[in-house]
């Protein structure tokens, strides 16, 4: 909860973007997959009451149906066809750039047997497929042990694998299992190129978790923010935004010039115009 409130853009780990399927609707509200949609306390600086779960867009539709064949294929070629469930039903998007890193961690939440907790949006023992767009990142793999976040494992070498543009990464859930020693892996995800890289990162996984959004603009709808501490700091930013003070007395010129460095590194890596 000690992460201070900022626009997206420049919040400190990355910026979230979220798709999910539409499981039912009304004359007013739409029913969809979501993930990561809490309270707020735990958040990288984002507001939850403000945010949103889009529906997932033809093009991203057939993408998302290629790496659920992807998915199979990888399994079927290991001899474990049907062993996990495949069926992605949420896409999630970050931007990497300006020296943004992401903290060692799990995709899923475990307690102190090593359980997945019960709040987890994402399925179970299910794979996490990763597609990169733009400058190359370094996928890292750390050792841990222990009950709940565990420790460091520092006698164990890291594990480091390449990202590079338009690349499926598969993430299995097995890593993140106990072994016999009680040990497990944490990843992180960085730019190889930290002052000038820009990287667009899609994750494809199974959840179980949904979410009511409003149709007209894919807004979350009852989220409350409890944590009194945390909603007075994003009201003050707010404040701030809307009157260009404090860290946004400059917003105009810095998303200018961040989005020309955006432009410039994608361009070098597609024969498009952007």
């Amino acid at each position: 909860m000690h992460n201070k409130p900022r626009s997206a853009l420049f919040v400190p780990s990355s910026f979230d973007l979220y798709f999910g399927d539409n499981i039912a609707t009304d004359a007013k509200n739409v029913r969809r997959t979501a993930c990561a949609q809490g309270s707020g306390v735990r958040s990288i600086g984002l507001d939850p009451t403000h945010a949103v779960v889009h529906p997932i867009f033809p093009e991203l539709s057939e993408l998302r149906d290629m790496v659920k064949k992807a998915l199979k294929d990888h399994y079927a070629r290991r001899g474990e066809a049907g062993l996990f469930d495949c069926e992605v039903n949420h896409v999630s998007g970050k931007g990497h750039w300006n020296k943004k890193k992401t903290n060692d961690h799990t995709d899923m939440e475990f307690d102190n047997d090593h359980n997945p907790k019960e709040d987890n949006s994402q399925k179970p023992n299910t794979p996490v497929a990763i597609v990169c767009f733009g400058d190359p990142k370094t996928l890292t793999f750390i050792q841990h042990a222990g009950r709940g976040k565990g420790k460091r494992v520092l006698e164990a070498n890291e594990l480091k694998f390449l990202q590079t543009s338009a690349k499926i990464i598969v993430l299995d859930p097995r890593d993140e299992q106990w072994d016999s020693k009680m040990r497990f892996w944490k990843h992180r995800s960085d730019l190889c190129n930290k002052n000038d890289g820009v990287s667009f990162s899609l994750m494809f996984r199974v959840v179980v978790k949904e979410a009511l959004v409003r149709p007209d603009d894919a807004q979350l709808l009852g989220v409350q923010l409890k944590d009194g501490t945390k909603k007075t700091w994003f009201e003050e930013a707010r404040h701030d935004f809307e009157n260009r003070e404090g860290a946004y007395a400059n917003y105009e010129e810095e998303v200018k010039e961040l989005f020309k460095k955006i432009r410039s590194r994608l361009s070098a890596h597609t024969k498009a115009s952007i």
